[in-house]
């Protein structure tokens, strides 16, 4: 038995062809489409949960607008309270303003020119 007879023994409609019946191999398909469906179904409800999640903790915002060192910037902050609000909002405009870390904690500790928080 040389090469070629070996060869002769795969020729032919493969072994999953005579192990499965039609039915089933065709189902394949199929069931990948729907496994596939379901993915983009559980990543979409994932996505979703987060984005609304996350704005449920938004419960207010502010607008603080600081001067440093002959600069002035006005930014909007959210968070919990009016407080992290401010907090947020400063942190933002002193992020605009100030270089190095020295400069980013004098200007978080300046007290803003105004600040909104709407009810």
């Amino acid at each position: 038995m040389g090469a070629a007879a070996g060869a002769s023994r795969f020729a032919g409609p493969g072994v999953g062809a005579m192990l499965w019946p039609t039915a089933v191999r065709r189902s394949g398909g199929a069931m990948r489409r729907s496994i596939v469906v379901l993915v983009i179904i559980g990543i979409v409800l994932v996505v979703g949960y987060l984005i609304i999640g996350s704005r449920s903790l938004v419960q207010a915002e502010c607008e603080v607008c600081v001067e440093f060192r002959g600069q002035r910037q006005c930014r909007r902050g959210s968070g919990t309270t009016d407080e992290e609000a401010r907090t947020a909002a400063q942190k933002a405009a002193c992020g605009v303003m100030a270089s190095g870390m020295d400069e980013s904690i004098a200007c978080q500790n300046t007290r803003p020119k105004t600040a909104q928080c709407p009810a």
